[in-house]
């Protein structure tokens, strides 16, 4: 092939229509600002469409399509022309994150566990309250992230490590609280007194073997919710449910082991005849095999500082999906994304801190501790 320009006047001219607008052209949806600028917006989290939207407050015709392309090649830059996996586990290294990967036989990656250094230390300080919980819809791969939490002496929530599990079978749990308790060691911090989860069995299980002197608690937003789907369509009449719901209550929140007894058996008496089958799955399901995670006669037996719900673990699964926009990240995209929730949760906490040492403790300031 030759190219060469044709003096004939024909071709002088343009063999189609002119453009109807400059974005048609490659040239003029060039991002004024590069890649640095562009990597900068990635990085800090913000959506295509947003960088989009900065970008042409400055002028530039680019395209929702030139962003998400541009956004590729700074995640293929970033991984240095690693897979994600070898991306991760080089990052975590770089970046000092305490970690663990599990391999299959065929060289796969079925499990990874990460914690940040921030997170060890306060760890190191709070040591006795754990809740566990996982959350899904995170990544590509389907895999389950399980979230570990703590809670500091200011009762906020803070992320004690991240677990990404091939499934939720015994000895995926196994693997994970194994390697936590590992951590739990090499900080030289406590094993924790108390362990908060829902109703999952594999989970429970895992935790009773690798924690056997640790108590066990059942989340009763959980139980509640449970006992509410599984007994309330069977009344009619509003009225009488809310008894029988307050009834059930009053079981939970019995103060010793004897009043427990007592209601459980005018429970049984009050509603057998009519809710026989409502009544043996509170039993078989809740009480015979977890009162002692459950009833508030044992449950205060335990420092858990107030803590019987997992309401703290739902939070923080919020937390992580609001910057785990879409369940297509592979899992070094899912970690980046995770790092933003987590060092903005960390400079959260140590504000909160610095603020609650300044404040003064006005509520603790009468003659009756000033002796």
């Amino acid at each position: 092939w030759i190219l060469k320009h044709r003096l004939d006047q024909r071709f002088s001219i343009h063999n189609h229509e002119p453009s109807r607008h400059p974005s048609a052209h490659p040239i003029h949806r060039q991002l004024s600002g590069g890649t640095t600028q562009l990597a900068s917006f990635s990085n800090a989290g913000i959506a295509p469409k947003e960088i989009q939207t900065l970008i042409r407050q400055s002028g530039s015709l680019a395209t929702r399509q030139d962003v998400y392309n541009r956004i590729a090649s700074v995640r293929r830059d970033l991984c240095e022309g690693q897979s994600p996996i070898h991306a991760l586990a080089n990052q975590l290294d770089k970046e000092g994150f305490w970690s663990r990967i599990q391999f299959a036989p065929d060289g796969h990656v079925t499990a990874v566990l990460f914690a940040h250094p921030d997170s060890l230390t306060y760890l190191q300080a709070y040591p006795e309250l754990l809740l566990l919980d996982c959350t899904y819809k995170t990544n590509k791969y389907g895999m389950p992230l399980l979230d570990i939490i703590g809670v500091d002496a200011t009762q906020r929530s803070f992320c004690i490590a991240f677990a990404f599990l091939s499934n939720e079978t015994e000895d995926d749990y196994i693997w994970a609280l194994d390697r936590l308790k590992s951590l739990y060691k090499q900080c030289n911090a406590a094993l924790p007194s108390v362990i908060l989860t829902d109703r999952c069995l594999a989970l429970i299980n895992a935790a009773s073997t690798l924690f056997p002197s640790t108590t066990i608690l059942l989340c009763l937003w959980h139980v509640n919710k449970a006992v509410l789907a599984r007994c309330q369509p069977t009344f009619s009449d509003t009225e009488k449910w809310t008894e029988f719901y307050g009834f059930w209550h009053s079981i939970i929140n019995s103060p010793t082991k004897e009043v427990y007894t007592t209601r459980l058996k005018e429970f049984q008496q009050k509603y057998a005849p009519e809710h026989l089958e409502e009544v043996a799955y509170i039993k078989t399901t809740w009480l015979i095999p977890f009162k002692e995670k459950l009833v508030k006669a044992w449950v205060d037996q335990s420092t858990h500082f107030g803590n019987t719900a997992t309401s703290r673990v739902e939070g923080i699964h919020a937390l992580l999906k609001s910057y785990l926009r879409r369940s297509t990240f592979d899992l070094f995209e899912a970690w980046k994304a995770i790092q933003l929730a987590l060092l903005n949760q960390l400079s959260e906490l140590k504000s909160n801190q610095a603020k609650q040492q300044l404040r003064i403790p006005l509520e603790l300031s009468g003659a009756l501790y000033g002796a």
